[in-house]
């Protein structure tokens, strides 16, 4: 895992593991998943396949933070896609 960039919906703007490796608890303004909570470093693609799934169907993919933070031209699957996250095949 990355330390930087949502695992589950690919948004940049956040730390999920600090310089030790460690869940930082920080909450993704995208789809709402916690470092630490959620998953953590030892979590599978198949833990996080479920959870974007989660966040894709039951959700619709909405901003799940503040609107006043959601950027202007916010994609969620340009965003996944930009990540390299394939949500088509899940």
């Amino acid at each position: 895992m990355k330390r930087f960039g949502c695992p589950i919906c690919g948004y940049e703007s956040i730390e999920v593991l600090d310089s030790f490796g460690y869940t930082t608890f920080e909450i993704c303004d995208s789809c709402g998943g916690e470092s630490g909570c959620d998953y953590d470093q030892f979590s599978t693609d198949e833990h996080l396949s479920k959870l974007r799934l989660n966040w894709l169907t039951f959700n619709n993919a909405q901003w799940w933070g503040d609107k006043t933070s959601k950027p202007a031209d916010w994609d969620p699957l340009e965003q996944m896609a930009k990540a390299g996250i394939n949500y088509e095949t899940e």
